[in-house]
C-alpha cells in the first residue's frame, strides 16, 4: 500500500512500515531513496555552501518504523516539531 503526503516543501511518498525523511537544512521534506547504513551522512547546501551533517533519528510509530536524518542546524525543539507534523500526517493517513 501506498500513501502520497502532501506538504509545503515537497511531495512525499509515505510507504506502509517506512518512512525515511530529512528534516531541516536544504534537504528538508525529501524522502532518502535508499538506505543509509551509517547514523550520519553529510549534505551540502548549493545555495550557500554550507556542509550540513543529518544524524539518524529512528521513531516505531504504531506498526510504521519512521526514520528521520536530522540536520545539525536544527535544535532539538525545532526537529520534534518538525517530526510530529511527519507523524501527525502518518496518523492522519491511517485513521482514514
Amino acid at each position: 500500500m501506498m500513501f502520497i503526503v502532501y506538504s509545503k516543501y515537497s511531495q512525499l511518498i509515505l510507504k506502509s512500515n517506512y518512512m525515511n525523511i530529512c528534516i531541516g537544512g536544504s534537504w528538508h521534506g525529501s524522502q532518502l531513496l535508499k538506505g543509509q547504513k551509517s547514523n550520519h551522512f553529510l549534505a551540502k547546501d548549493k545555495a550557500t555552501g554550507q556542509h550540513i551533517t543529518y544524524e539518524r533519528f529512528v521513531i516505531k510509530y504504531e506498526n510504521e518504523v519512521c526514520t528521520f536524518w536530522i540536520a545539525n542546524t536544527l535544535s532539538r525543539l525545532e526537529a520534534n516539531e518538525k517530526m510530529m507534523f511527519y507523524l501527525n500526517q502518518l496518523k492522519k493517513i491511517s485513521e482514514s
